[in-house]
């Protein structure tokens, strides 16, 4: 936070804690400005590491408060700092590892819309969602398993792993509980509704093949909508009568220029994405729509 002149942190208190201190950490973000005399000591190709150069925390002034959720003023931040100096009590703990490249790829901009569709004679009622890639190329996007792009990581270094399966767009089985938020109309308090598992990933060696399979992928073609559609009757089962509103969720995926029976080698075990086409080190194409659907439930069907 920022008051003043003076950016602030807070740091909750070991006293009486309950949950575990990995649990508990206080993050402070450091942007790197291309400007920077930092900047200027990094060159594009080599990988570095930032670690604590001693105890030191270079703690101007700090002082103990009772209560964290009280906002702070320039009265408290004018008082004297406590006289004993902060210290890190590890000062190997943190590892700040990345490599400096000259630029990243990006993916290009796609339109999710979700909209109600009504049931009929022939077909019952369901959300549609229509995704439109607003580029001039070819762009293959990974719908389903574990994806692997430019994410970050936690306290530790270690890379946060997205789960397998819940997203909107995934061929088969698709986890409508991992891929929709449902909430109650007013007061957005989430939807009542039975804990959904998310599975488990098993185990894998050290030498599992990350490139996506062919079958995972799917490709927008310019201009030329994708459509799901949903059955509603899965998202709204077990919910108590009243007025609810679905979201999507937003979703990061891993994608690829191109369609995907151009980046795939159908004569790999699974037709898995050519290596000289599967990069790792993009930031991911981010699936997300600002609709909203508004429905009522009465004894367990929609109105």
């Amino acid at each position: 936070m920022k008051v003043g002149e003076k950016r602030c942190i807070t740091l909750s208190s070991p006293v009486g804690r309950t949950e575990h201190y990995k649990k508990c950490f206080t993050e402070f973000e450091y942007h790197v400005d291309t400007d920077s005399e930092l900047s200027s000591l990094l060159e594009p190709g080599k990988t570095y590491s930032i670690k604590l150069a001693s105890k030191d925390l270079g703690v101007k002034w700090y002082t103990y408060i009772d209560d964290p959720s009280l906002p702070l003023d320039e009265k408290l931040l004018s008082q004297p700092s406590e006289t004993p100096r902060l210290v890190n009590s590890k000062p190997s703990a943190g590892n700040a590892a990345f490599k400096v490249v000259e630029s990243l790829p990006w993916p290009l901009e796609i339109s999710t819309r979700l909209c109600f569709k009504p049931a009929t004679e022939t077909t019952p009622s369901c959300l549609k969602i229509c995704i439109t890639n607003l580029g001039s190329q070819s762009l293959s996007i990974q719908a389903s398993d574990q994806q692997r792009f430019l994410g970050p990581r936690d306290f530790f270094g270690r890379e946060i792993i997205q789960e397998r399966s819940h997203r909107a767009l995934e061929m088969e089985h698709p986890r409508l509980s991992f891929a929709f938020s449902v909430t109650k109309s007013g007061t957005k308090e989430a939807a009542p509704r039975k804990a959904m598992r998310a599975g488990c990933r098993g185990l894998t060696s050290g030498n599992v093949d990350l490139r996506p399979r062919f079958k995972d992928l799917l490709t927008l073609e310019p201009g030329q909508p994708l459509l799901r559609r949903i059955d509603i009757g899965a998202l709204i089962s077990g919910l108590d009568d009243g007025f609810y509103t679905i979201r999507l969720r937003e979703e990061s995926m891993w994608w690829c220029m191109g369609g995907k029976e151009d980046i795939c080698d159908m004569n790999d075990e699974g037709g898995r994405v050519r290596k000289e086409s599967f990069n790792r080190d993009v930031p991911p194409l981010v699936l997300n729509s600002a609709d909203t659907v508004e429905v009522e439930v009465a004894n367990g069907q929609l109105v």
